[in-house]
Order: structure tokens, then sequence, then C-alpha cells
């Protein structure tokens, strides 16, 4: 492919820096407005602030403590705001302001490359009734909309991207309420695919009480399991507690890595591969190395270490992991070697 390597090996030495594609929510948030004063303004934006805290850094004990030490004036890193009828107010912060004063404070921060989790609630009434909560397009209302409701304000919290299923006839054709209630995981994982998830939280409950729900909670992510029971809201609380300690980094983690990916065939290919590792936050620069016919070396600079970035790399699924020679993060030793998936 003579044309592409020509076209690579004039890129060989360009370095290029990410802008990263953070969820739009990430750092906004809408809180309660209790008058239209100028102080109750800025009180609101303390509030949004410290919501918006506790998603990127993945840990509840960031709100309102490290939002006094770092952040005092929140009403400065408000880019646009707007009221919400009746008594609410929508505000959204200066990303990189607020990433800067985390890294320069060691604080951890989860970035917006977030594995999807497909959330499965099995309800059983006692009463001869089972339930699948759906996302909501085949509900009736009541009860079940609370629970909904419940569910996805708490992921929307901690900026945990969830999927709730159809359960439309394709769904019902893979999976029941006994698959989901006696936790036979590999049917549920199956039933997920469809939505493209990277993990999967499951529940059983007695109750549909949303405010006094019962739940036991299975989090299935990597081939790794996390059990614990507590209301509807702490499912995606403490899902995103679990995931935030595998994906969240700080800024005096950073190492230097070299990335391998095969299977790069095409101009086309390669621009999609650069653009890919790009947009990943973990990735602070990536530069190319070296071509080999199909071959692209990357050499990068990490927040974090190699599992890290493994983790980041198999959630996305526009690689296919090939092999590891067990990379040290102060090597750069050609260790990380992935073939090109395109997009997922």
């Amino acid at each position: 492919m003579p044309m592409l390597r020509c076209g690579l090996y004039a890129l060989l030495f360009i370095t290029f820096s990410p802008s990263a594609a953070v969820p739009d929510d990430l750092y906004s948030a809408t809180v309660e407005l209790s008058d239209s004063s100028q102080k109750a303004r800025y009180a609101a934006f303390d509030s949004a602030l410290a919501q918006v805290l506790v998603k990127v850094t993945g840990r509840t004990s960031a709100s309102n403590d490290i939002r006094q030490q770092l952040f005092p004036d929140s009403h400065r890193l408000v880019q646009r705001y707007r009221k919400i009828p009746p008594d609410q107010v929508y505000a959204a912060f200066d990303a990189g302001a607020i990433r800067r004063g985390l890294d320069a404070a060691g604080q951890p921060v989860w970035g917006g490359n977030r594995p999807l989790v497909a959330v499965w609630l099995a309800i059983d009434t006692g009463s001869g009734q089972r339930y699948l909560l759906s996302d909501g397009s085949g509900d009736s209302g009541g009860q079940l909309d609370l629970l909904r409701t419940d569910l996805l304000e708490s992921a929307s919290e901690r900026g945990l991207p969830v999927v709730l299923p159809l359960l439309d006839a394709s769904d019902r054709a893979q999976i029941g309420v006994a698959d989901v209630w006696g936790g036979f995981l590999d049917r549920v994982n199956s039933a997920s695919r469809r939505y493209g998830a990277e993990a999967l939280l499951v529940g059983r409950t007695t109750d549909i009480s949303s405010s006094s729900s019962n739940v036991r909670w299975t989090l299935s992510y990597a081939g790794q399991q996390s059990t614990w029971e507590g209301g509807i809201a702490s499912g995606p609380a403490r899902a995103a507690d679990i995931l935030a300690r595998q994906f969240a980094t700080t800024a005096g983690s950073e190492g230097r890595l070299r990335l391998s990916v095969s299977g790069i065939d095409s101009i086309d290919a390669y621009g999609q591969l650069r653009n890919y590792l790009q947009n990943l936050d973990i990735v602070e620069s990536a530069g190319v190395a070296m071509v080999e016919a199909d071959r692209v070396n990357f050499e990068l600079v990490v927040r974090g270490d190699a599992a890290r970035l493994e983790r980041v790399l198999t959630a996305s699924r526009w690689l296919n992991i090939v092999g590891s020679s067990g990379l040290e993060s102060s090597t750069l030793q050609p260790a990380l070697s992935y073939s090109w998936a395109a997009a997922p």
C-alpha cells in the first residue's frame, strides 16, 4: 500500500493533543432557585457546581468541601445559565477551568469516556405479579414511573450513562423476569448486546415503593462483579463509585506508553483512529512513532497506567486486543497491541 504509507510517513513526527469528547451534561446541573435575587442565584450556582464536582471526580465527598476549597466563587465559572419555571435554574460551567483546578489540587478526574450501563430491574410484588422495568415506552404509568424516575435521576446526578430495556418482542424472545431475578448474567448480557452496553446493573426487589424499595444490586463489568443492597437510587450511585475507581485519573499519574494498532489499511481508517485517540480523556497526547505496512505505532502520554488505558480501549469497542507483553508505564516497550475494528 505505497500511497497509504507515504501519506502516513508525512505525519510521523506530528503530535496531536486531544480535545476530549465530554457529555453535554457532565459540567452542568439543574438545581432549585429560592427566589430571583442575586444572592439566591449565587447560592444555586454553588449547589450546581457541587453536583458537577461529584460527577467529574466520581466522589460524593467532592461536593461542598472541594468546591469551597478550590472554587469559592462558583459564579465566575458559569458560562451560561437559564431559569426554568417555576423555581429552578440550569447552569453550565467552564470545563477547562474545573479540570485545571482539580488537576492542580491532585484530585481525580473521571472523563467523558464512560461505559454505558444496561440496567435490568426485576420486581416481584408477591401477589403473582412480576415485572421488568422498561424504558417507559411500554408502561402504563403509576408506580413504575416513579421507580424509573428515581433511577434515572440518580444516574444523571453521577454522570453515569444508562439504558433501560425496551422490553419489546426482541427482548422478550431472549429474556424473562425469571432470568433477571435469578441473576443469570449470561442471558442478561446476551439481551443487552443490542443496546451497546459495556456493563450490567441487575437488581431485584419485592417492594415497588420508590422511596423505600430495598433492592439487591449486582454490577458486572470486565469480568468482575460487585453486589450490595440499597434503595433504587443506590444502584446507579454505587455503580458510579465502583466505575470511577477504575477510570478516574489524576494529573500526577501521567505515564508514557506505546500502542500498536494493526489493520489500518486506508487513510480513512487512519483518520478515524487518530480522531478516536484524540477524544479519549485519558490520553494527554499521542504521536505517531512508526508505520509498518498496515500497522501504526503510537507513543502516548496518558493519565494513569496501562491497565486504565486498556479498560478504556476495551469499553469503547473500537479496537480488538491482540496481546500485551507487560507494559510498565515508565517505559516505551511495545506492549499494547490492538487491531482496528472500525466504528462500533
